[in-house]
């Protein structure tokens, strides 16, 4: 299972990173130091199964786009 994380904070915590990749066979991490949106956001997320999300908005314009 395919797993993005959009929270700065959780993508630069160790300690969650590693719980996270028992877990999962791939982990996207936000890496950037930025706050995802629009077309960024959408791309982030596209081919993942499930996300974790911080301050994101995850509105209807990037929601309906994901497959």
């Amino acid at each position: 299972m395919k797993v993005a994380v959009t929270s700065k904070a959780f993508s630069k915590n160790e300690v969650l990173i590693s719980e996270l990749k028992q877990h999962f066979t791939d982990v996207r991490l936000n890496l950037t130091g930025r706050l995802l949106e629009g077309d960024e956001l959408n791309e982030f997320l596209f081919d993942r199964d499930g996300a974790i999300v911080a301050m994101e908005k995850m509105v209807p314009e990037v929601i309906d786009r994901l497959p």
